[in-house]
């Protein structure tokens, strides 16, 4: 995906909360998707230098790599790693395999703009990522969400995420964030599902994207134990087993009176059977979903 707005935008909000971005490494060569004199604008509203950015609109013909956005975020240095050389990375590696041990614990900031589905190896490529960064420091990642089937390896839930960047793997989540691809695509904070007590789905007719601000709060052995689902870890630890009807009480009135329908009016009863899938759809697994997704104005 590279560097666009929505990731931009990730990186300047970072900013604001007081990350530091004196060293930086990102997953691949990150190219500018964004038109460097936009790019320029964003930069000089949050009082940042742009005369480098700006200038590679002008002098440069695209690709346009996004050193100079990391640059003007603070960084003394910039690295890039990649499993081939052939765009220039400074650290040549191959991220299904383990990251070697003088580049762990080396960065403030580690940016994935789109590298990590495109990676066979999920578990080896998070962990090294995780690696990568100082105690610290912070973890960005914009990924493959939602209806992107055919882009890389993997598309990506918020579940696995909100496991991974666990406490007990020295990580917490800042703030996770869903949105539609293309430059207006509307944000949404995510719900950790271990916090509502549900599984957090989506279904949705175009693709979506997680953004992520992740940071390692302390040096813990990555792993140790392997993320389990938390519906399933809360339903291990009950004394019995759940029902299948639990949770369903909000939806008995609409279930007696499809059951009446059907017996007095089949035709009806087919109609009103529609009506009611679509409102459990909206109510539950659809952007208006507002245990799962709340709007965000940033």
């Amino acid at each position: 995906m590279g560097l666009d707005i929505h990731g931009l935008k990730l990186l300047l909000q970072a900013k604001r909360k007081g990350v530091a971005f004196d060293r930086v490494l990102t997953f691949g060569r990150i190219e500018l998707a964004v038109l460097p004199e936009r790019a320029a604008v964003m930069l000089r509203e949050q009082g940042l230098p742009d005369a480098e950015v700006s200038a590679l609109g002008r002098e440069q013909a695209p690709p346009w790599y996004a050193e100079p956005i990391f640059k003007a975020l603070g960084a003394a240095e910039v690295c890039s790693l990649d499993a081939s050389a052939y765009q220039n990375a400074s650290i040549v590696h191959d991220m299904n395999q383990p990251i070697d041990d003088a580049h762990k614990g080396r960065f403030d900031v580690v940016f994935d703009g789109g590298s990590i589905e495109h990676v066979f190896n999920f578990p080896v490529a998070i962990r090294n990522c995780m690696e990568l960064v100082k105690e610290g420091g912070s973890l960005l990642i914009h990924t493959a969400a939602n209806n992107c089937m055919g882009h890389g390896f993997y598309q990506f839930s918020p579940e696995l995420f909100y496991r991974v960047f666990s406490a007990e793997n020295g990580f917490e989540v800042v703030r996770m964030i869903l949105h539609r691809s293309g430059p207006y695509g509307s944000w949404y904070d995510v719900a950790d599902p271990a916090a509502i007590h549900s599984r957090v789905e989506l279904i949705n007719f175009m693709p979506a994207q997680l953004l992520l601000h992740v940071r390692r709060v302390a040096i813990r052995p990555i792993f140790a134990r392997a993320p389990q689902q938390s519906d399933y870890v809360e339903e291990w630890g009950r004394t019995s087993p759940a029902s299948a009807a639990d949770g369903m009480a909000s939806d008995g009135v609409l279930a007696r009176l499809n059951r009446q329908l059907q017996e007095g009016f089949p035709r009806a009863a087919g109609a009103f059977q529609a009506v009611r899938t679509g409102i459990r759809f909206y109510r539950t697994q659809s952007l208006w979903n507002r245990r799962f997704f709340r709007p965000s104005d940033e």
